[in-house]
């Protein structure tokens, strides 16, 4: 792969964990619309997945890549997530977010540390695409990883929905479902699109 490329690693989960987080995100959204005299977020998750890292990288070496991401698939596959509450993020988007467990920390590490090679200095981060109000340390993630959630900052979630209007974003916020306890399918690797969803899987 020799252009440049949003990559991410992230966890698959099982299809009953999946379709709990669509209607979530639908009810989330459909909430948001009845607030908003029918103003629904600009996006809405199709692909429910927990980002470890993405960023713009330039001529990756999809071998090695792989090599890293199935040995996080070896160590992750069957380990529990436990995604407990819903929040916005920057003004614009509406995340579950998962307990940051020992276990998430470590992963998000690896996952940062095997894409940063190939991490492209010049193009424009999608964070700053999508105008988000960052924190200054988010801030200075972004200039030096190309993403605001990054070591300390790590914040494991499914993002749910996206609206560059905060007031459209924040009445989108309901209590979560109970889905503590969420068995890890999968590490894959994947070229991701805007608002962080999945594109493609590789």
């Amino acid at each position: 792969m020799t252009t440049l490329v949003c990559l991410g690693i992230y966890l698959e989960f099982h299809p009953g964990t999946n379709d709990r987080i669509l209607k979530f995100a639908e009810r989330c959204a459909q909430a948001g619309a009845d607030r908003s005299e029918g103003r629904r977020p600009k996006y809405v998750v199709q692909r429910p997945h927990l980002t470890l890292f993405h960023a713009m990288v330039r001529e990756p070496d999809l071998e090695r890549i792989r090599k890293e991401v199935n040995f996080l698939h070896t160590f992750c596959i069957g380990e529990p997530v436990s995604f407990t509450d819903v929040a916005v993020f920057g003004d614009k988007f509406l995340f579950l977010d998962a307990h940051r467990s020992p276990l998430l920390q470590l992963v998000h590490a690896k996952a940062v540390l095997t894409l940063l090679p190939y991490l492209d200095r010049e193009t424009v981060r999608p964070a700053q695409k999508e105008g988000l109000i960052l924190s200054p340390a988010e801030q200075s993630n972004v200039e030096t990883f190309g993403h605001p959630l990054v070591g300390p900052e790590y914040r494991p979630h499914a993002t749910l929905a996206y609206d560059e209007n905060p007031e459209v974003i924040a009445r989108c916020v309901l209590p979560p479902d109970d889905l503590r306890s969420q068995m890890i399918a999968a590490v894959r690797l994947g070229i991701m699109g805007e608002y962080g969803s999945l594109h493609e899987a590789l």
